[in-house]
This record gives C-alpha cells, sequence and structure tokens, in this order.
C-alpha cells in the first residue's frame, strides 16, 4: 500500500491511509469512554487524584458529546429522513444501550472505591492536614463528576426512548 503521494514536490497521503486513519479514530471512539473510565480507576487505586479528577472530567465531556450526537441525529431525522440509514440508527441506539447497561455498574464501583480512599486518608497517621483537604478535595469534585455523568446517563435512556419514537414516526409518514 502505498502511503504516500506526491504532487509538484509536496507529499500527501493516500486515500488509502486517509480511510484507514478515520476508521481507527471510530474504533478509538467507541472504546474511549470505557478507556477513560479504567484509567479513573486505575488512578483512584493508585492515589492520583489529580489525574482521577481529569479522567472524570473527561467523562462528563464525552457523555454530553453522546448527547449532542444523539440531538443532531434528532434534528437531521425531522429535516430529511432519506439521509439517515438504518445502520446508523442502530449503532447510536446500540451505543446508548451498551453505555448504560455496563457503564453505570462501573462508575457505582469507582465511588465505592473513592469512599474507600476517603476512609484510608481519613484514618492514616500523620497526615499533612493540608495535603489531607487537597486529596479529600479531589476525591469529592471525582465523585461529583461521576454523578453527574450517571445523571447524564439516565437522561440518555430518556432521550433514547424519544429518538426511537421519532425515528420510527418519520418513517412512518
Amino acid at each position: 500500500i502505498r502511503i504516500l503521494e506526491e504532487e509538484n514536490n509536496n507529499y500527501k497521503l493516500t486515500d488509502d491511509v486517509l480511510d484507514f486513519l478515520f476508521r481507527s479514530k471510530e474504533i478509538e471512539s467507541e472504546i474511549d469512554y470505557s478507556v477513560t473510565r479504567f484509567k479513573m480507576m486505575e488512578y483512584i487505586k493508585r492515589a492520583n487524584y489529580s489525574e482521577a479528577l481529569d479522567q472524570s472530567r473527561e467523562l462528563v465531556s464525552r457523555i454530553r458529546s453522546m448527547k449532542q450526537s444523539m440531538e443532531s441525529f434528532k434534528q437531521r431525522c425531522r429535516e430529511n429522513i432519506a439521509s439517515i440509514s438504518v445502520d446508523e440508527y442502530e449503532k447510536i441506539i446500540k451505543k446508548i444501550k451498551v453505555l448504560l447497561e455496563e457503564e453505570d455498574k462501573e462508575l457505582n464501583t469507582i465511588n465505592s472505591e473513592i469512599s474507600k480512599q476517603k476512609k484510608i486518608l481519613e484514618t492514616a497517621p500523620n497526615q499533612d492536614e493540608e495535603k489531607l483537604k487537597e486529596h479529600l478535595n479531589t476525591l469529592n469534585q471525582v465523585s461529583e463528576n461521576i454523578i453527574t455523568t450517571i445523571t447524564e446517563q439516565k437522561g440518555l435512556i430518556n432521550k433514547k426512548a424519544k429518538l426511537s419514537e421519532a425515528y420510527k414516526d418519520r418513517l412512518e409518514a
């Protein structure tokens, strides 16, 4: 496979390479949510709370991105149902279903781990008070972000139902 094409002493990626990159990006976006959640859990276990906070913020961002893609899809259904393929519809619905079933349980597990870490921090001897407050504050922020993510995931259940109804109604019209 040719990777580069030359045109007037300028090099550019071939169409095959670009297709590969886009497919790779699509696969990456599918697993990114789970990877982000996994990283957050590992950072919490290793007491790297600032990194866990970054990952929790990323989770909130990803769930809001999913919400936006659903809204965009719904709008496209209203505007021109013929432009929407059944595969695209099923992909969105499947992504949300998997997210809601698997991730909700995992996020609750992470919240339990946060509670354990707080107890460990609070009972550790010879703690620097300022460090302790900082760690507890960071863990509280992570927990708040997880709760926000769970709440928004539950909101997606309702949006999924509305999306299914909108798609069905447009198909029938």
